[in-house]
């Protein structure tokens, strides 16, 4: 069964801070973007403290995961769910994901992290890896 993240009434800072008290490297994105508004790389190797989560997020901000080793988790960010079901069935992607969010165009299916699947593009599936 999937855990499907909907969290209207929290604030941004405070899921911000849960996300990183369960473990997850997260990172301030700037405004209505996927553009972190800070630099990040640093946070691939160790979490921000959570006296900086409480300086740089606010009710504006985003929240970006850093996916990886870092998380303990890989994404597989499916952008085109029509083309992706001709690659794997979706619904069956839905059943195996421990998390799933939603996004503009798709979904972001988290699972444990896997070594095996690095950062990569499959743009004529509509997914990518992360």
């Amino acid at each position: 069964m999937s855990n499907v993240i909907a969290i209207p009434k929290c604030s941004i800072p405070g899921v911000a801070r849960c996300l990183l008290r369960a473990g997850v490297s997260v990172i301030p994105l700037s405004p209505n973007s996927k553009i972190p508004s800070i630099e990040w790389k640093n946070y691939q190797n160790a979490p921000m403290s959570e006296d900086l989560v409480n300086r740089v997020f606010n009710t504006n901000t985003g929240i970006g995961i850093v996916a990886g080793k870092i998380s303990n988790i890989t994404v597989i960010d499916v952008d085109d769910p029509d083309r992706f079901d001709t690659f794997y069935p979706i619904e069956k992607l839905r059943a195996q994901a421990q998390t799933i969010v939603r996004t503009a165009r798709g979904f972001h299916f988290w699972f444990r992290y896997e070594p095996q699947l690095a950062s990569r593009s499959f743009p004529e599936f509509g997914f990518d890896t992360k």
